[in-house]
């Protein structure tokens, strides 16, 4: 279950804390249950409905795909937004490589679900 809620944030930490705070909602006492979680996870799914805009979901899906950004104003807006996450490392020769996704838990809202299958 706890597994379940660190995916669910992309490596973000505030969304671990947000999501266990919107967890301990739905309980009365420790263990936060599978429930819980799932309820919070489904809350915190609307919210990313909310904020992405119509035209937005290509583009989310997109960068899914090809794991790319351009540099501009829409894909810039989704980095504020935190619907999509960048990831750096270093790759053998000390290069800092970044890759983008969406947050996962936009990877399960409809809207994105339909563009991505179209």
């Amino acid at each position: 279950m706890l597994d379940n809620l660190c995916l669910m944030t992309g490596g973000h930490v505030r969304n671990l804390m947000l999501l266990m705070d919107s967890a301990f909602n739905y309980i009365d006492n420790l263990p936060i249950t599978k429930r819980a979680a799932q309820r919070a996870i489904t809350q915190a799914r609307d919210v990313y409905r909310r904020t992405v805009e119509h035209e937005q979901w290509p583009l989310l899906a997109k960068v899914h795909q090809t794991h790319q950004i351009q540099n501009d104003q829409e894909h810039r807006k989704l980095l504020f937004n935190r619907c999509v996450l960048q990831y750096s490392y270093y790759d053998d020769d000390e290069e800092l490589i970044s890759w983008y996704d969406v947050h996962p838990l936009i990877l399960k809202i409809s809207e994105f679900v339909e563009q991505l299958n179209s």
